[in-house]
């Protein structure tokens, strides 16, 4: 009998140790975590700053108003109150605030929301008021360079002064690193519900392109980016689609082209497009005579266009020729592109 009084008495001893032993595990993981939390707090904290001080290097200045680090105990939050903005020698940005989020286990993905309104100043312009119902991207960095970045805006309204408000239902923008090259960047850019004229026909844009030699960009070295274009024979650029749809009418259009040094382009593109010339939307905010020019040149060039097909919309390809910014379709010339603004972005890097 004293045999199994003694068993029963030391069963829940046993049993309290194996409780305290677990416990004490417990608190030491949470203690442990917390450490590592508010370390890893500390170091994006130093990144943050490291981040600021390169974009000083690049003469492009953020301010984050009442920062703060916040996430404990599974996240790392950087937010940034009402006034926050970003600087460059040609422009200012400030926004209503900025949230940016990683998760503790991979800081090197981010995803930030941003608060309108932003309120964009550009040299002696009036500024210009943008405001969206919901904005975030988000941002992956891999070995100190820029991998991947996303950014959707939804509902943007841009009201430049003296002019009419720009409105669209979506807004996105996707880069990353061409996995087939170390030097490329695929973009992708969609803007849906976009109306150019009030009470016209919404528009829908749609380009997807590789872009060589665009890397350095992903890396923040503007700079570099375009001393490479300036002291080379052109950037390459492969367009896999762009496109715009409007009302009756569509354009689509894939081919090669490259930037020169002085901003002109050059390449060929096979354009398909959908409708005719009277189908043409905005044309009633033309002079009449502009307007008839262009219906003549659409249907003369689609006169002499192959059959095929936009999204199950009968269409006419023809192939396009550019040539210093020289447009034709075949010995019809349709007109002249103006250059791209290079120095303005080599004065910029």
């Amino acid at each position: 009998m004293a045999t199994d009084e003694q068993t029963v008495q030391r069963k829940p001893s046993r049993m309290r140790r194996r409780m305290l032993i677990m416990l004490a595990v417990v608190l030491v993981i949470a203690v442990a975590w917390s450490v590592f939390w508010f370390v890893a707090a500390a170091y994006s904290e130093r990144l943050y700053l490291q981040i600021v001080d390169q974009g000083i290097e690049q003469d492009v200045a953020f301010d984050c108003v009442d920062r703060r680090i916040e996430g404990y105990p599974f996240r790392i939050e950087l937010r940034c109150g009402e006034g926050t903005s970003l600087t460059t020698p040609d422009a200012t940005i400030e926004l209503g605030g900025l949230t940016a989020v990683a998760l503790i286990y991979d800081p090197w993905h981010a995803i930030t929301e941003l608060s309108a309104p932003a309120v964009v100043s550009e040299g002696p312009f009036d500024p210009t008021t943008i405001t969206w119902s919901l904005a975030h991207a988000s941002v992956a960095i891999s070995d100190g360079a820029l991998e991947r970045l996303s950014i959707s805006i939804e509902q943007p309204r841009a009201e430049p002064s003296e002019l009419p408000p720009l409105v669209a239902d979506l807004a996105e923008i996707h880069l990353r690193s061409d996995p087939n090259s170390n030097e490329a960047v695929n973009v992708a850019v969609r803007l849906d519900g976009l109306e150019p004229i009030a009470a016209a026909p919404k528009a829908d844009l749609m380009l997807v392109a590789t872009v060589d030699g665009a890397r350095s960009l992903m890396s923040g070295d503007t700079a570099s980016a375009v001393r490479r274009l300036l002291t080379s024979e052109g950037v390459p650029i492969k367009l896999t689609r762009v496109s715009v749809k409007a009302g009756q009418a569509a354009v689509s259009a894939a081919g090669n082209l490259v930037v020169r040094p002085n901003g002109m382009l050059d390449g060929q593109l096979n354009v398909a497009v959908s409708g005719d010339g009277a189908s043409l939307p905005y044309l009633d905010e033309l002079a009449p005579s502009q307007a008839d020019t262009l219906r003549n040149i659409v249907t003369t060039v689609l006169s002499f266009g192959q059959a095929t097909q936009i999204d199950g919309e009968a269409a006419r390809a023809f192939p396009l020729k550019i040539s210093s910014g020289r447009v034709s379709a075949g010995i019809i010339p349709l007109g002249k592109l103006p250059p791209l603004p290079i120095g303005l972005l080599a004065v910029g890097g």
